[in-house]
């Protein structure tokens, strides 16, 4: 498995980081169990060979399973998020104690094609963004709070996010807190981006890569 510093110097291969997290499912007894997806390997929600009630904690096998996802997410950058679900059921009131845990993975597989975006951040950033441009990080380093998408979900990524619509910043505030707010117009036809699935509904994009000074400006 390659660390963040390496996945920098090569070109950025989804399948070969969904393979890696298939390889820690089968590494926590998982592999039958397994469901692969395009965007990244899943536990099933409803295994009656897991199942446990309702608002169950991690086993000791589930447990060390996501522990190393984050760790390999912190390691590369490249693993938008790991969510879990407790003691989830689709029929809670029926058979409460027919639920079981489910951790997923999603990996940034769908390549787009932007030609312009609009990213937000704090003021305290403008003058080392219009100098040096704006570096990969973690989500929570972007901004001056983040109080994440859902509270199951884990952050794992290094990365530059932005959305195609300068109207959806407003979107993007709610889930960030900036002082000063400032909004960069981005040339995205100089990076390589993917669809960012954790901004759904929003038409937002990420990338792996930092965005060059030049290709910035702000508006």
């Amino acid at each position: 498995m390659l660390k963040f510093s390496q996945y920098l110097t090569e070109a950025y291969n989804p399948q070969r980081v969904i393979s890696d997290l298939e390889r820690l499912f089968v590494r926590y007894g998982f592999g039958d169990q397994m469901i692969k997806s395009d965007t990244g390997p899943m536990l099933p929600l409803m295994d009656p060979e897991r199942h446990g009630k309702s608002g169950a904690k991690l086993n000791k096998e589930e447990e060390g399973l996501l522990n190393s996802i984050r760790e390999y997410g912190k390691k590369n950058g490249t693993v938008l998020a790991a969510i879990v679900s407790l003691g989830y059921s689709f029929y809670p009131d029926e058979n409460p104690e027919y639920a079981s845990n489910n951790i997923s993975t999603m990996v940034a597989a769908d390549k787009a094609n932007p030609r312009k975006l609009f990213h937000i951040t704090h003021g305290a950033n403008v003058d080392n963004i219009l100098k040096n441009g704006i570096e990969a990080k973690q989500a929570q380093e972007h901004s001056d709070s983040f109080s994440g998408v859902r509270r199951n979900v884990y952050q794992l990524y290094k990365a530059v996010f932005a959305v195609k619509k300068k109207s959806d910043i407003k979107q993007v505030s709610r889930m960030f807190t900036y002082r000063d707010p400032v909004i960069f117009e981005i040339d995205a036809k100089k990076n390589t981006w993917y669809t960012d699935y954790l901004m759904r509904p929003l038409d937002s994009y990420v990338t792996f890569e930092n965005i060059k000074s030049e290709n910035i400006k702000q508006v």
